[in-house]
């Protein structure tokens, strides 16, 4: 769940309603992950009046995500390959 939140974070400051309504997830789950990002310096915020708003700390954060799941996605389809090749 960390990963689209960040996504949704990367080029704008949004809400955690606002982040919410984009991954179709309750608030109170966004929240918990942001306040989780947040101790890990993951996110930053800013509050303006009673509405906080979030925004991915460092771009390279999503970089090393989509690496990892991009490495993921590859060892994947070797397994799914060599599942094919077998039967």
């Amino acid at each position: 769940m960390s990963f689209p939140i960040c996504s949704t974070t990367r080029t704008k400051s949004i809400s955690v309603g606002g982040i919410a309504r984009e991954l179709g997830i309750p608030d109170h789950a966004v929240s918990q992950h942001l306040r989780v990002m947040k101790d890990r310096i993951a996110v930053k915020s800013r509050k303006e009046g009673r509405t906080v708003y979030y925004r991915v700390a460092n771009p390279k954060f999503i970089e090393a995500c989509e690496l990892i799941m991009g490495g993921l996605v590859e060892e994947y389809e070797k397994i799914n390959q060599g599942i094919s090749e077998n039967e």
